[in-house]
């Protein structure tokens, strides 16, 4: 009004409606300015509404809006389909509870069954929950997760996903985490971290179980780790994370451990580098393994493959490996090393009387009176079978090793005591010295055999040193007794050349002596006085004579199928074959085998078996003999200590009178009146007698003039292939046969 009153103070109606005109036309456009505001705001919420309804739309989860009331205000098509059993419940206004109650009727969450009303509860107690969250399986094995949060209006919205997948995974990596901890608990692993600078080690449950430690009382610090490992584990393991840190590789470290409980462990500490964002290495991680069984069995193994298990000595891979380190130091240091080579003497007789549990336990013994004399510094070695050795390491002098032989054969010579009774063996020694008499494995093991083969030649139970002219004589025969080994496994190059044993009255060949020939690859023919010495020395001839036996067996056998008369073969069996602890059952098996009549195979033994056997024994074993049905000849009667209580208490069908008897009866009455009381006695005892080693007619005539019943020897026929022979038992000579000597000059074994 103050605008519109003019100078003299009255009101000027025109310039008032002027004023009036104006505001109204201000007041307008404030009006059409909020109007378009309004406008925009609205337009806003509308753009806003649908963009959230979009967002209900298009987003994964199953989303749904709640009034106070707990009825629906919003949802999306999410959350229809994830409670599609029960769509038809769901709607705007409708009760959020009733959805509920219908997914429980229709068995919607499977865990529920039996307690719906416990279930139902818990739904609705979610309204005075702020904030509400749960998991549930849905049927179809399906997962929800739920996640309700109270709205400010007293509402809720509630995120619904559908989680299977992630719980499969769940599952899955849980499963795969509990077999690697069962494989970690099985294959005895832990693991462990160590942050650079830090005091303590952080352990695995297993790695605590592993050492035996408590988790709640003890602090596993980085010091107390490394005072764990037993000499110089701790400066190993450190020494690989340093090359670890060089190399960023990965280091696996054997140590001993000690445990909680005082013992000590075999443990691998592997270790790698534990790196940070920036690749900056931060410290260590890795495992450690608990490897005692493994350890354990890698040194069973080792004694398995290195050490003798009967006797616990070392053995012949261990042996090679020893004794060649040994002559390596001797080339380096100049240092000597002697090795001794043993053989049993009469160990197969302990086998072979007493059976092979005994041998075995006189092997143990061996071994232990070998290591106890010894000692720490030598070594001792089973090379196989009755072959032992002794590697001497830098004797003073060869008085060292000689002493240390003889004490061996001392001890192995003296009674030893086992299960079964007492027995007494020995023991032959060969020496050869290192650089002197070799310098590598194959050398000094050669000319150690050489001396061995040279102590059992003379005698047994001593020692030799090996010397250069040894050589060439003992190396043949060392020739000859592996190469009669070979034949014998090989079953090549043995033969059995018979002698015709003549009747003297009917003069016709009653039987055949066999005698065993040996053709070397190389040698050719060997004289049987060259090749069964070295048989005996190296005892084979326990096969010789079992091969022999076999074979005349067939032979005879094979005359017989040929429809030859039967007629008896003769095989001389030596002492080391007939007290074999099987050797009725051999000759038994052989008769059965060749299907051969008992009468017609001759057991041919001499004195020496009488003299140096238990007579119980050869008692028990004659008797067993006759009751299989074969002949008994005691073979070169009269040549040492003969003793008619042989004759008496043994079974013998004949005696062979030794020849040295028929050789003086030619020159002498005496000796005829001493031979023809030999024959006498025989006959007397109802024996038979026979001569061998015929050499002349006139020796024969004497022989028949005695009374003597059978004759062989080359006066008749020499030892001739079977062929040979077979034909002179044809040909009714008597005398020196017409027969073709040409095989037996050849061979030199006439």
């Amino acid at each position: 009004m103050a605008k519109a009153t003019g100078p003299s103070g009255e009101l000027d109606v025109n310039l008032l409606a002027s004023l009036v005109v104006s505001a109204y036309e201000e007041a307008d456009r404030d009006r059409q300015r909020t109007d378009r505001a309004i406008s925009l705001m609205i337009e806003e919420v509308h753009q806003t509404n649908a963009r959230l309804l979009d967002a209900f739309t298009i987003v994964p989860e199953g989303l749904v809006l709640l009034n106070a009331e707990g009825k629906y205000v919003l949802y999306n098509q999410r959350f229809v389909e994830l409670y599609d059993p029960v769509r038809d419940t769901i709607g705007i206004g409708a009760d959020f509870s009733d959805t509920i109650r219908a997914a429980l009727q229709r068995n919607y969450y499977p865990e529920a069954a039996g307690q719906e009303g416990a279930w139902l509860a818990e739904w609705l107690s979610r309204p005075q929950r702020e904030h509400y969250r749960t998991e549930q399986r849905i049927s179809g094995d399906r997962w929800l997760r739920v996640d309700e949060r109270c709205t400010a209006d007293g509402g809720s919205i509630g995120i619904h996903v559908d989680i299977t997948d992630l719980k499969q995974r769940e599952e899955s990596l849980r499963a795969r985490s509990e077999q690697l901890t069962e494989a970690q608990r099985m294959g005895k692993i832990g693991d462990w971290t160590y942050e650079l600078g830090a005091a303590d080690v952080r352990w695995s449950a297993q790695v605590f179980k592993l050492l035996g430690f408590a988790a709640d009382s003890f602090s596993p610090t980085q010091e107390a780790m490394m005072s764990m490992c037993v000499g110089d584990g701790a400066k190993r393991v450190l020494q690989a994370q340093s090359e670890i840190m060089r190399t960023r590789g990965v280091r696996s470290v054997d140590v001993q451990i000690r445990k909680a409980d005082g013992s000590i462990g075999e443990f691998v500490v592997t270790s790698k580098l534990a790196l940070g964002r920036d690749n900056r290495i931060i410290g260590f991680s890795g495992t450690i393994q608990d490897i005692s069984e493994r350890k354990a069995a890698e040194r069973a193994l080792e004694n398995l493959a290195y050490y003798d298990a009967l006797t616990g000595l070392a053995n012949r891979a261990l042996f090679q490996h020893k004794v060649s380190d040994a002559l390596a130091r001797c080339a380096e240091t100049g240092a000597q090393m002697a090795l001794l080579l043993l053989d049993l003497d009469r160990f197969k007789e302990v086998n072979d009387t007493l059976g092979h549990d005994s041998g075995d336990e006189l092997l143990a013994m061996i071994a232990r009176l070998i290591l106890r004399i010894l000692g720490r510094d030598n070594f001792g070695f089973r090379l196989g079978g009755d072959e032992f050795a002794i590697a001497v390491m830098d004797p003073t002098d060869r008085q060292t090793a000689a002493h240390i032989a003889a004490e061996v054969i001392a001890a192995l010579s003296a009674p030893m005591t086992l299960d079964r009774g007492e027995v007494r063996i020995g023991a032959s020694i060969g020496i050869a010295v290192a650089p002197d008499d070799g310098s590598n494995l194959v050398d000094i093991l050669r000319c150690a055999d050489v001396a061995l083969y040279r102590a059992k030649e003379s005698g047994r139970g001593c020692f030799k040193f090996f010397e250069p002219d040894m050589n060439a004589s003992v190396q043949k025969k060392m020739v000859i007794s592996r190469g009669l080994q070979d034949a014998i496994s090989a079953g090549k190059g043995l033969e059995l050349w018979y002698q015709p044993q003549v009747d003297v009255a009917t003069e016709r060949v009653s039987g055949f002596e066999a005698h065993v020939r040996w053709k070397h690859p190389d040698l050719g023919y060997v004289s049987p006085n060259e090749f069964l010495p070295v048989a005996r020395t190296s005892q084979l001839i326990r096969d010789v004579g079992l091969w022999s036996l076999r074979e005349a067996a067939l032979q005879a056998r094979a005359w017989i199928d040929a429809g030859e008369t039967p007629r008896e073969i003769a095989v001389s069996v030596s002492a080391m074959l007939i007290s074999h602890r099987d050797f009725v059952h051999d000759i038994a098996v052989v008769l059965n085998d060749v299907n051969l009549p008992p009468q017609c195979l001759c057991l041919e033994v001499t004195e020496d078996l009488l003299i140096n056997n238990a007579a119980d024994r050869i008692r028990s074993v004659f008797r067993e003999l006759k009751r299989l049905g074969v002949t008994l000849v005691l073979d070169d009667f009269g040549a040492k200590h003969s003793s008619l209580n042989y004759l008496l208490e043994l079974p013998f069908d004949r005696i062979k009178i030794d020849p040295i008897f028929k050789d003086e009866a030619a020159n002498s009455r005496r000796a005829q009146k001493l031979l023809r009381g030999i024959i006498a006695l025989g006959h007397d005892l109802g024996m038979k007698t026979s001569a061998k080693g015929v050499e002349s007619t006139a020796e024969i005539g004497i022989l028949r003039k005695l009374g003597c019943d059978m004759v062989q020897g080359d006066a008749i026929l020499p030892p001739s292939p079977a062929a040979e022979a077979l034909a002179f038992a044809y040909s009714g000579a008597f005398g020196r046969a017409a027969q073709s000597t040409v095989t037996r000059r050849k061979a030199g074994l006439g």
